[in-house]
């Protein structure tokens, strides 16, 4: 049972994950830059737990890479 909590927190984190990249996205088009560095930090936090229980549940060795800004464009909006 324990790992079927771990498999839907990990669900979780991933889903929370890509909204924070995607609010990233959207955040520097429209926002000064300490915002955007604001949300840059809590994706960082969520990709640590999404590493975190990929590391637990199935043994993966997972690295956090930072992206640059020129990686977020308009195109991943669509």
């Amino acid at each position: 049972m324990r790992s079927l909590d771990k498999r839907f927190s990990l669900t979780e984190a991933e889903g929370r994950f890509q909204k924070a990249c995607d609010q990233i996205v959207l955040l520097n088009h429209r926002l000064g830059e300490c915002v955007r560095n604001m949300y840059y930090d809590f994706a960082y936090s969520k990709a640590d737990r999404v590493a975190e229980l990929r590391r637990e549940l199935f043994d993966e060795s997972v690295e956090i890479v930072s992206g640059s800004d020129s990686e977020y464009s308009s195109d991943d909006l669509e």
